[in-house]
C-alpha cells in the first residue's frame, strides 16, 4: 500500500555561513577548504581573520601534529591537550543558534584508548560534554558521538545544534583528570551559521513490511543562501531503503521531493529513528531525524 503525505516544511537557513577550524602544527601543510581557517598551537586568541576572532586561551597547554596530507584536509592534522591540563579554545559568534561539527581522532596515533572529553562552553554556561573511548588509528569521532574511518568521515559525520546566549563559544580540549599523560586529539571544528532551521515532525512515519509509503519533504531557502541541496538518509534499519525524487533541490535551494520509504517483508514491526541529511556543494551537512515506524 502506497501513500502520499506532508512530511515537513524545511528552512534552509543553517548552510548560509560555515567556519571550519582545521587543527595542525604547519599552516602550509595542506590547503584549507573555502572559509576554513588554519589553527595551528601557537594560534593565541584574539586571532582575526576574514572577520572572525578565535584562537586558543593558553597555547602553552597545547600542542600539534601533521599526520597525512593524502587525507581530507579536516583530517590531516591535530592540536592536543593533556588530559588533567585542558586547553580552551575560543571563537566569538553573535549570539544564536548553530550547529557544531566535529573530527576528534587522530590519523596517525591511536589515542583515547581511556577516555578523551570536550566541553563546549557559552561564557560559564556547559552547553555539552562529549567523552569518547577508542583506541583505533586513523578513525574520528563526530558531534553525534559516532566513529568514522578517515574515508567516511567527511560525508557522514553529524553535527548537533547549540544556542549561545553570549558572544564567546568556548571549547574546551581535555578532561580536568590527569590519566597518565593521554591527551585529547581535536582535528576539526566547524560551526554552522545561525540556524534557522525549524521542523514540523509528527510523533511518527510509518511504512508497511512489505510495503512502502510517500512523503513530500519542502524546502525553502533563507539568508542569501544559494546552493543546491543534496537530499540523502542514513542510520536506516536493515530491509529499509529510502529514495528522494529528485535527490537535488537546485540553488537556490527551494523546492520539493518525494521521499519514498520501502520496508522488506523481513523487517521487524517497531520505531527506529532515521534521519535525513541534507548536503551542499561545500560539504556542509545538516541533519533531521525521521521518527520512522515498520507495522505489520
Amino acid at each position: 500500500m502506497k501513500t502520499t503525505v506532508l512530511l515537513f516544511a524545511l528552512t534552509v537557513s543553517a548552510f548560509g555561513q560555515q567556519y571550519g577550524f582545521n587543527f595542525r602544527n604547519t599552516s602550509t601543510f595542506v590547503k584549507d577548504p573555502a572559509g576554513d581557517f588554519a589553527v595551528l598551537p601557537s594560534t593565541a586568541y584574539p586571532t582575526v581573520a576574514n572577520g572572525i576572532t578565535f584562537g586558543w586561551a593558553n597555547t602553552y597547554l597545547v600542542q600539534g601534529r601533521d599526520r597525512n596530507s593524502a587525507l581530507d584536509p579536516r583530517l590531516a592534522g591535530i592540536n592536543f591537550a593533556v588530559n588533567g591540563y585542558p586547553a580552551s579554545f575560543y571563537v566569538d559568534l553573535a549570539p544564536g543558534s548553530y550547529n557544531l561539527s566535529l573530527a576528534i581522532g587522530d590519523a596517525g596515533y591511536q589515542q583515547c584508548d581511556l577516555t578523551c572529553e570536550i566541553r563546549f562552553m557559552d561564557g560559564a554556561t556547559l552547553l555539552a560534554t562529549l567523552k569518547f573511548s577508542s583506541d583505533q588509528m586513523a578513525s574520528f569521532y563526530d558531534a553525534m558521538g559516532n566513529n568514522w574511518d578517515a574515508a567516511a568521515w567527511p560525508g557522514s559525520n553529524l553535527s548537533f545544534p547549540i544556542t549561545l546566549a553570549s558572544t564567546q563559544l568556548t571549547m574546551v580540549v581535555g578532561s580536568d583528570t590527569f590519566t597518565s599523560y593521554l591527551v585529547t586529539p581535536v582535528a576539526y571544528l566547524g560551526i554552522g551559521g545561525k540556524n534557522q532551521v525549524g521542523f514540523s515532525l509528527g510523533s511518527a512515519y510509518s511504512v508497511r513490511q512489505n510495503g512502502e509509503a510517500s512523503y513530500i519533504v519542502s524546502l525553502a531557502a533563507h539568508n542569501n543562501f544559494n546552493e543546491a541541496v543534496m537530499l540523502s538518509a542514513t542510520n536506516l534499519p536493515n530491509g529499509v531503503t529510502v529514495t528522494f525524487s529528485p535527490k537535488t533541490i537546485p540553488a537556490p535551494g527551494t523546492g520539493s521531493s518525494t521521499m519514498t520509504i520501502r520496508a522488506e517483508a523481513g523487517v521487524a514491526v517497531g520505531f527506529y529513528p532515521a534521519i535525513i541529511m541534507l548536503g551542499d556543494s561545500t560539504n556542509l551537512v545538516q541533519t533531521a531525524p525521521i521518527p520512522l515506524m515498520v507495522t505489520q
